[in-house]
Parts: C-alpha cells; structure tokens; sequence
C-alpha cells in the first residue's frame, strides 16, 4: 500500500532467499514459483512501480502451516522483496537508472537499440530468474552476451516444456518480449496445457 509518498509491502517472515536453495531447484518448481511471482509483479506493475532488481536473492521462501492441519505438509510460496531501487514508472531514467549488473537488461545498455526502460524490465528479469531455477545455479552475461540474446538462445534450447515461455520473456527486443506478468503467466500455463500438466 501507499502512504504519504512511501510504498510498503507487508510479507510474512521467510524462510531464506532463493539463492540459498538454488542448487535444489528443479522445473518442479517453476509453476509455483511463477505464479507467485508473477503475481506479485502483476501487483507491483498495477500500483505504478517498476521492481527492476528481480533476482535470486530477491525473491524468498516461505512455508505456511495449515492451523487446521499440523500434520500436513506446510505450503511453499515465493516472495519479491527488496524494493530499494524500485520506481514509479514514469520516474524511470533512460540513462544512469541504477539496475544490478549481473541481471542488465538489454534496454539498459541500449535504449535505442532495445526499447525504453520500464515495466518490462521486470518480465525479463523473471525470465532470467526462472532460468537460474531450470538450470539450478546462478547466471551471469557479459554486455556482448547480452547483445547476442544469449539469455534467449539458453532459454529457447532447454529440454522443458517451459522453453517458449522463457525464450519469449528474454527477447532483447522489449517490443517483442512478453508485455506483462498475466501474459507471462499465460504462456507458462499453455506450456503446462501443452503437456498435459494442467
């Protein structure tokens, strides 16, 4: 909510960032991980806000308890946290905004080339998120690589049913990327119609 200029986010306490368990992530995990953070980015996007700094330590895990059921299994869910460079959309600068090197954006090297700086930002940066999931480890491109689509080029080459949807949400080109979170969300969830896991 806001409240006199400022934006909070009220989460419950996390377990840890999805940094510490990369190593055990799997494509299992994917449809609920994109749905909740999906979903918060569809939040964010809505309020006017541009998270710009999705990522794995970003992003936490949660585990809720059933209090009607103490012997089932708790319930886990991913949360986006840390909004310390966030902008409102239209505050967004096209030239020395502050985004997290190791997850720059193609329009963050060349907005002429890639598109303009906004919500979109966001929509790749899951999408390379959610590759680190698939893959189980940390990535890092150079500016070349990032030139090259090669985030892209990963994602389009996986063994997954996931491989459009990723591929489609790391388009360099910020006009033919997945416009919104809903959009994102869409596509994973044809994939998962596609295969028979729906």
């Amino acid at each position: 909510f806001a409240y006199r200029s400022l934006f909070y986010l009220i989460i419950e306490k996390c377990l840890y960032p999805l940094s510490a368990e990369l190593h055990l992530a799997s494509e299992l995990w994917l449809p609920q991980m994109a749905r909740d953070v999906l979903q918060a980015v569809a939040y964010i996007h809505r309020a006017g806000w541009v998270h710009k700094d999705i990522h794995v330590g970003n992003v936490f895990v949660s585990a809720t308890k059933d209090p009607f059921d103490e012997s089932r299994q708790p319930v886990v869910g991913f949360k986006v946290g840390d909004f310390g460079i966030s902008r409102m959309e239209g505050s967004i600068r096209p030239h020395g905004s502050e985004l997290a090197v190791w997850t720059l954006p193609p329009e963050a090297i060349d907005t002429k080339r890639y598109g303009p700086i906004d919500r979109r930002v966001d929509i790749y940066h899951a999408g390379l998120l959610f590759l680190m999931v698939m893959l189980g480890r940390i990535l890092q491109f150079s500016e070349e690589q990032i030139h090259a689509g090669e985030p892209q080029r990963i994602a389009a080459g996986l063994d997954s049913i996931y491989a459009p949807a990723l591929a489609r949400a790391l388009d360099p080109r910020a006009s033919m990327r997945t416009p919104t979170a809903l959009d994102f969300w869409r596509d994973i969830a044809a994939c998962m119609q596609a295969a028979g896991r729906v």
